[in-house]
Order: C-alpha cells, then structure tokens, then sequence
C-alpha cells in the first residue's frame, strides 16, 4: 500500500526493486541502504538537469542515466511507463535540441518500459545503425535485445530475425548466460508459426 514502509528479504532483486521504488515515491529514504541513497541522488540529480536550461555535459551520460532513473522508478514492475516523468524529458530534449541518437534512446526506453513496441522498434531504426559503427547510446545487449523482443511482440519474424543478426560482436553476457539461447529460440519459433500461417492461406 503507497505510503507504508516495505522492508522486503534481502538478496531478492525484485523485492529490492520494488523496495527502492516505493522509497523514491513515497521519498521515504531512512534506513535505505547507501548504495540505494547514491541510485536516488544520481536520480534527483537528473531531474535537477531536466528542470534546468543547461545542456548535459555528455548526451551518452544523460542517456544511461535516463535509463537507471526508469528501472528504479519501474521497480519491477512491467508495462508501465511514468508519463510525467518522460514528458519532461521530451520537453527538456527539445529545449536542449538534443542530438537524434539521444531523442530515439528516450523513445526506446519508453517504448519498451510502457509496451510501445511500434515506438521501440521506431526508435531502433535510428540506434542500430550508429550502434553497428561503435557509437553505443544504449548498452548493445538491451538494444539488441529489446529490438527482437519488440519484433516478437508485433509479430514480426522477418525483423526479429534480422535485429538478431545485428550487434553480435559487441555482446558481453557472462557465460553461461542463456538469454541469447532463449531469444533465438523464440525468434526461430515465431519463424515457424509464421511459415505455417502462410501455407494455410
């Protein structure tokens, strides 16, 4: 319930997820831990800058942090965006005149927090490119996979497939990590759902 003190187990990520979220929220910070303390400062510090008309010191800095803000702001929770929160993210891009790569992360962002995956996969047509000739605005593995992730989800083999293809070099999963098996399998298996509602036309 909003407003009372959630103390989750430890050592559980989606409990502590949701523990610091409701502490940004409720601005309930006593008692949290420090590393939590210095995940909400770089937060309000972002937020500061939003509401400034001074432009970052580096677009790709804002953007990782525009990134870490949504996840702790998220929880655990899926398919929900802040809209205020990105409202004033775009009017600050737009005042900033912000750099396109830099507009089109926000979006992807976005996309994938709320479940637009139109505007996610919109957005991957700009980042993919740069992403392909070393200028990361977004960590490969989330740009990569969250690209397929939003194809699956609208029910685009073809363009899974091809998002799957791209950035393969520029991975950093520990191994182990099966993640990259599982994408490909559901990319292979939406291949063959499609494959078979094609020959039943």
């Amino acid at each position: 319930m909003d407003g009372e003190p959630y103390s989750p187990i430890t050592e559980v990520p989606r409990l502590e997820g949701l523990e610091l979220a409701a502490r940004l929220r409720d601005n309930q910070l006593e008692g949290a831990a420090s590393s939590n303390l210095a995940v909400v400062e770089r937060i309000r510090g972002l937020e500061r800058l939003v509401a400034s008309n001074d432009a970052p010191a580096d677009w790709r800095v804002f953007v990782s942090s525009v990134a870490e803000a949504e996840a702790v702001r998220a929880g655990a929770a899926s398919g929900v965006a802040d809209e205020k929160f990105f409202d004033r993210l775009r009017g600050y891009l737009a005042r900033q005149n912000a750099p396109a790569p830099a507009v089109a992360s926000v979006d992807f962002i976005h996309g994938l927090a709320a479940w637009d995956f139109a505007e996610a996969t919109r957005a991957s047509n700009v980042l993919l490119p740069v992403a392909e000739r070393g200028e990361h605005w977004l960590s490969p593995n989330l740009l990569r996979e969250g690209t397929v992730a939003a194809h699956l989800r609208l029910g685009d083999a073809v363009g899974a497939r091809a998002a799957l293809r791209r950035l393969r070099g520029a991975l950093g999963r520990p191994r182990g990590d099966v993640r990259g098996e599982l994408l490909a399998a559901w990319v292979a298996a939406a291949e063959r759902d499609s494959t078979r509602t094609a020959a039943q036309r």
